[in-house]
């Protein structure tokens, strides 16, 4: 599945079975070619924030401003995003390129040891 480039003014969202409040793992593309990953119940605020468009936002997308987005994933609570980003962030960066181009694949091949979570791939759609 193709996942567009910014701005996102929504993500495709569905409620997952048995959960509670949905959390986003996302990963952000910025303009010096970095990668930044993040969490969020609510993505669209996320984005705004990460753009500068309104207050918060990470220290780090202030000064590597975001270029798009690569890959976000809807999972069944913070517990489980915290812990996702966690492993996602400790990836080297090769693996986390082989992760944009097969997101799918997020607990086949990167996230192992989170077989027990729920991980649905969202698309977005452009503002």
């Amino acid at each position: 599945m193709q996942l567009s480039y910014l701005p996102v003014s929504a993500v495709t969202m569905k409620p997952l079975q048995n959960s509670s409040k949905p959390y986003y793992v996302y990963i952000l593309r910025c303009c010096d070619n970095s990668l930044y990953i993040g969490i969020t119940s609510d993505m669209e605020r996320r984005m705004k924030a990460h753009l500068g468009k309104i207050k918060g936002g990470a220290r780090y997308t202030k000064s590597h401003p975001v270029e798009k987005i690569e890959a976000v994933w809807r999972t069944e609570g913070k517990s489980a995003a915290l812990r996702a980003e966690i492993a996602l962030k400790r990836l080297p960066r090769c693996k986390k390129l082989m992760l944009i181009s097969e997101p799918y694949e997020i607990k086949n091949k990167y996230l192992t040891s989170m077989q027990e979570f729920d991980f649905e791939v969202c698309e977005q759609k452009a503002l």
